[in-house]
């Protein structure tokens, strides 16, 4: 073996060496990061409602069918807002539970409600008139219901056309 054999062994074994360090270097690096991340990633958000005390959005109804227009074009009106309640009559229920009674009862009433006054509803005045009546009147039928409630946002009535 020569000179310039051995030099070619040294530098493979000098590459070999290089190549594992760059290796253990991005291993450490990509555990720090990892470590770094799970330090940094924020704690679950606690609800700063008071106890007991839940939200429910009532953008999650369903749009209520007021059925075609004088074009034709079927109108459909929707409820934004939210309500902020507590269950009265069984402290301590579950959530969940208690938002899916409050959505049945104002779908249900607001449901009715606006369909009685399909005629009226092309007319913003009554529109912003009606949403601040009832948005009590809802309020009032939740707290018949064993729910203590307040708004958070307004009650929202939004004509949409579809064709």
């Amino acid at each position: 073996m020569g000179f310039f054999d051995n030099l070619k062994e040294a530098m493979q074994r000098g590459n070999e060496a290089a190549n594992n360090y760059i290796e253990r270097e991005n291993a450490n690096k990509a555990a720090a990061a990892q470590a770094q991340k799970a330090q940094t990633q924020p704690a679950p958000k606690k609800n700063n409602l008071p106890e007991g005390v839940f939200m429910v959005l009532l953008n999650r109804l369903e749009p209520v069918n007021l059925g075609p227009d004088a074009e034709g074009k079927t109108v459909f009106v929707s409820i934004d807002g939210a309500i902020l309640a507590n269950d009265v009559v069984n402290p301590g229920s579950d959530d969940g539970e208690n938002r899916k009674k409050i959505l049945k009862i104002v779908g249900e009433y607001v449901t009715n409600d606006i369909k009685a006054n399909a005629g009226s509803m092309s007319d913003v005045k009554f529109v912003l008139k009606h949403r601040t009546d009832l948005g009590d009147r809802v309020i009032g039928l939740l707290k018949e219901n064993g729910f203590e409630a307040a708004y958070k946002l307004p009650l929202m009535i939004h004509p949409k056309v579809k064709e």
